[in-house]
């Protein structure tokens, strides 16, 4: 899979943009804040998911302009596809596919199939267990449409419950309600957690040997998916029977205490956990590893390689991580940000220049 061009108009700070790609190496250069960024983030969101950087929809619009409109080639195994996508405030994302409109970007999930590597992803350690979730989502989503749909299914159902545990203090009669309620946040619950740890499982079959490439073979990458509702071979009944052991503090809390929702994701370097332990350097390494399995792994269930943003990662890497990083993505495109020109200078591919939201092409 790769992108072949695209069009951006009105985005961030880009006021237009006209961009061909080559299928291996696309190299972004310039000084920070001047827009390598902003092209990395539009062609993310051709994926569906949200802004990497955790943007709001408005903030993508550039400043004095009322909407954005992106337009992206690009090319599978079964040819070529358009895609656009307008964004204007106040409204919704606005998809087409092939010129047909798409309602949401649930909608277009599994056109463009891509991982990106960002500074944000690197703090996924040092952040609290929210972060560590949304990983998980965010590279299951785009290759289960079911585990989508469950997820939003349980968000729902979870946003009802918490909505009865607190109109239950005014009008206590209506706690009767959690027996409707507590099983079908079981059912979704259950099999959320029990996705998440299957997936979790293949990951590390591949993060656990790229940790230790990164490494130099010297230390050993090792992960637990924690779950308060669910040990790991426990079914549904477990978690429902956990729902109504909890019921009493969950109405004095008027929230619900336990769920996918509250799991985290541990990670440990040699034994030691990794968020306590580790250094600056090997938390570093231990995302990069990551990433390199989700790229991994997506490939391997779509039968398509994913095009892969490094924005403003492999500046903070020596000589022989950039090499091995490099390494693990085999194939594929791949699309590099970086200040220093010169960084890139054995890389073969398309070169650009970025200065205040404007793209030379230079080689």
């Amino acid at each position: 899979m790769r992108i072949c061009s695209c069009q951006i108009q009105g985005f961030r700070n880009i006021e237009s943009a006209s961009l061909t790609f080559h299928p291996r190496y696309n190299v972004i250069c310039g000084d920070n804040a001047q827009g390598k960024t902003n092209l990395m983030e539009a062609l993310w969101l051709f994926t569906g998911g949200r802004d990497f950087k955790g943007s709001r929809e408005n903030d993508l619009i550039r400043q004095g302009e009322t909407a954005a409109k992106l337009a992206l080639t690009l090319e599978n195994s079964g040819g070529e596809k358009e895609m656009t996508l307008t964004l204007e405030k106040g409204r919704r994302r606005a998809y087409t596919v092939g010129g047909v409109p798409r309602a949401s970007g649930a909608e277009v999930v599994g056109n463009l199939y891509a991982v990106v590597f960002s500074p944000a992803h690197l703090s996924l350690l040092q952040s609290g267990p929210e972060e560590r979730r949304k990983f998980l989502d965010s590279a299951i989503c785009p290759v289960s449409p079911t585990y989508l749909r469950a997820l939003a299914d349980y968000r729902k159902v979870l946003a009802q419950r918490n909505a009865l545990l607190k109109d239950a203090r005014i009008n206590p009669e209506i706690t009767e309600l959690l027996e409707v309620f507590d099983p079908q946040l079981a059912k979704i619950g259950t099999y959320l957690i029990q996705v998440r740890r299957s997936y979790l499982e293949r990951l590390m079959t591949y993060a656990a040997p790229f940790y230790q490439g990164i490494s130099g073979g010297s230390e050993e990458l090792s992960s637990s998916y924690l779950s308060v509702a669910l040990n790991a071979g426990e079914k549904e009944e477990a978690f429902l029977q956990r729902l109504r052991e909890t019921r009493d503090e969950d109405l004095r809390a008027m929230n619900t205490s336990l769920g996918p929702h509250r799991d985290d994701v541990g990670f440990a370097i040699d034994g030691m956990e990794a968020r306590r332990f580790a250094s600056q350097g090997q938390q570093r390494s231990v995302v990069l590893a990551m990433k390199l399995a989700e790229s991994r792994i997506l490939g391997d269930m779509t039968g398509e390689s994913p095009v892969v943003l490094l924005d403003d990662v492999m500046s903070e890497l020596d000589a022989s991580r950039k090499e091995y990083l490099l390494g693990g993505l085999e194939q594929g495109q791949i699309f590099i940000t970086g200040c220093d020109p010169a960084f890139f200078s054995s890389f073969s591919g398309a070169f650009f220049h970025t200065e205040n939201g404007t793209f030379v092409q230079e080689g």
